[in-house]
């Protein structure tokens, strides 16, 4: 839509949240989030997300962060959840260039980084797996 989007985690909510730009430079609420941070969208030539966009948010300072699947104004999904990175820090979201969603959450109790991959598509070893696992379950019987 030729549209900028702006996530922003401030101390005034009224002005943090996920906001869009359009392209006379009208600025407006985009979504319900308290505080939203990292946006990214599926640019990849797989398109394994459907183009989608995804941003981190959260609906109070209190809670964590929640990864949404942004459809539309008011319109989100929850993704996924964040469950080490605390409200202090914000959890990062980029698409590799093999089409998969990585997802980094810090750890600051251990100070360590989780960088997750994500895939809607099972691997070739996770199909493998599953299928050995239905051969099983079926002998048995």
């Amino acid at each position: 839509m030729g549209s900028m989007f702006i996530g922003a985690r401030l101390n005034d909510l009224q002005y943090a949240g996920l906001y869009r730009i359009d392209t006379n430079g009208n600025l407006s609420r985009y979504t319900d989030f308290e505080q939203a941070s990292c946006i990214a969208f599926d640019d990849t030539a797989e398109q394994y997300f459907d183009g989608k966009m995804f941003a981190a948010g959260r609906d109070d300072a209190d809670s964590l962060w929640t990864l949404y699947q942004v459809n539309g104004y008011y319109d989100t999904e929850v993704f996924a959840s964040f469950d080490v990175t605390p409200g202090w820090a914000t959890p990062q979201i980029q698409f590799g260039m093999d089409g998969a969603m990585y997802v980094m959450e810090y750890d600051s109790a251990n100070t360590d980084m989780i960088i997750s991959r994500i895939t809607p598509i099972p691997e070739p070893g996770t199909l493998l797996l599953l299928g050995l696992g239905g051969l099983l379950i079926k002998r048995r019987k």
